[in-house]
């Protein structure tokens, strides 16, 4: 009998712990914040892509579609589906932002890529210049040597 009230007792206490319920003054309030700065670093990331002419294909309309989730998001009144989708628009927002920031370091490599074929290119043509000049100018002096011999 005593096991059995103690086992019940264990069990209730698991139960009530993996049910946590919001305090009531929070009730209906959900976390915005992460997908706030989510959306803002996105907006960073969107704006560098573009100064620097870059396609975004389809982010435009996801981004479209997460500000439409935030929206719905605000309207709903049932505090578990706007839990629910909060957690929707958080790994939309995530997504998002991982997309973004593989884009731009994507482009920064390129950027890196391109400065150091732009300087590979220069220094070839400089050492052909350099290499083209002292020939010139040592068949000049092995010239000038063979009319002073008169050979």
């Amino acid at each position: 009998m005593k096991r059995s009230v103690v086992f019940l007792a264990a069990l209730l206490l698991t139960a009530a712990s993996l049910y946590s319920q919001e305090p009531a003054g929070e009730k209906g309030k959900v976390d915005f914040s992460r997908i706030e700065t989510s959306r803002k670093q996105i907006d960073i990331h969107v704006k560098l892509l573009l100064e620097k002419n870059i396609e975004l294909k389809n982010l435009p309309a996801q981004l479209q579609k997460l500000d439409g989730l935030v929206e719905e998001i605000k309207k709903i009144e049932d505090y578990a589906q706007k839990k629910r989708l909060v957690g929707l628009a958080e790994l939309n927002s995530e997504t998002l932002l991982r997309e973004t920031t593989a884009q731009v370091a994507y482009t920064r490599r390129l950027e890196l890529l391109y400065l150091m074929m732009i300087s590979f290119g220069a220094l070839v043509i400089l050492s052909i210049l350099g290499y083209s000049v002292f020939m010139y100018l040592r068949r000049n002096k092995v010239g000038v040597a063979y009319e002073e011999t008169g050979e």
